[in-house]
């Protein structure tokens, strides 16, 4: 069986457009398209459904591309196992980075790890959590950081890096009013504040929106965004309310936070398939993360 043979088919599926898979694959479209060709010659039935921009898998495509995709990884795992005999490491690393709090997270680690492990590339891509759990199924990626409640989690396996509550964020002006109150009455009384929020197909939104509907309450939202710390200063700007993770904490005389103490805890994780070979360079990566968060706390 041919390997490459494999990798090009996959690759079509995946751009739906012989160019744009030959670009990606840095040959010609004339040499894709004929390894196309012979294939389905050779099955005697077509991978792909043709249309004038796209190409679509076909039932027998898609148990094609599927299978394909468990022989590549597994090559790649039997290449990582040797590497860990060897001890020569110079494999690729595919991590799953939620935006915001990812990428500060991989700069600070990845020189570290660079000077550990130099032949090691590592392909770091940003992703919501639900697109982070669909690559890890797909096994496109393999490892991804997530930060989500024991409800949402897969059946795959999660390292817990730290436990994070939510805070209510609120203007200073509204807190006076606000002493000595229980969480029910607090909700009741900044209810009537406007709101900004995370976007809905966030995974700490729909647990905001979960904790809200359980005091039977709906926040007026003036608008979404998925930078936490922008809401926090919209905040600070006497303007609005917001919930956020407590790691988005920033000290200021114009805020006040407030702990959503009757809440569960958020797990920021790390995970990965069940079955998946976890080489020394992952580990070290999995550990300098680690290292990262304690000393966030």
């Amino acid at each position: 069986m041919d390997l490459r043979q494999l990798e090009y088919i996959v690759e079509i599926a995946e751009e739906k457009n012989i160019t744009k898979a030959a670009k990606k694959l840095y040959i010609t479209q004339s040499a894709l398209n004929q390894t196309l060709l012979k294939l389905e010659k050779e099955i005697g039935e077509p991978l792909f459904e043709r249309s004038k921009l796209n190409l679509y898998l076909t039932e027998i495509g898609k148990i094609y591309v599927e299978e394909a995709k468990k022989i590549l990884e597994i090559k790649k795992e039997t290449y990582e196992k040797i590497d860990e005999i060897k001890g020569n490491y110079n494999s690729t690393i595919r991590i799953g980075l939620t935006p915001e709090r990812g990428m500060p997270m991989f700069l600070s680690i990845y020189p570290i790890f660079h000077k550990i492990y130099p032949n090691i590339k590592i392909e770091a891509i940003e992703l919501s959590v639900e697109e982070q759990h669909r690559m890890i199924e797909e096994r496109k990626i393999d490892i991804a950081f997530v930060n989500v409640a024991e409800n949402q989690k897969t059946k795959n396996i999660y390292q817990i890096i730290r436990k994070e509550k939510l805070v209510l964020a609120i203007p200073n002006r509204i807190a006076k009013n606000l002493k000595n109150k229980n969480m029910k009455d607090i909700l009741n009384e900044v209810i009537k504040e406007n709101f900004v929020m995370l976007p809905k197909n966030t995974t700490i939104r729909k647990v905001i929106d979960e904790y809200f509907k359980n005091f039977k309450l709906s926040p007026k939202i003036l608008f979404e965004s998925k930078n936490s710390s922008l809401l926090i200063k919209m905040v600070e700007s006497q303007l609005v309310c917001t919930i956020v993770s407590e790691i988005h904490i920033i000290e200021s005389k114009d805020i006040k936070y407030i702990l959503l103490d009757d809440f569960s805890y958020l797990d920021y994780s790390v995970t990965y398939k069940k079955d998946k070979f976890l080489t020394t360079p992952i580990k070290k990566f999995i550990s300098l993360a680690k290292e990262y968060w304690t000393l966030k706390k």
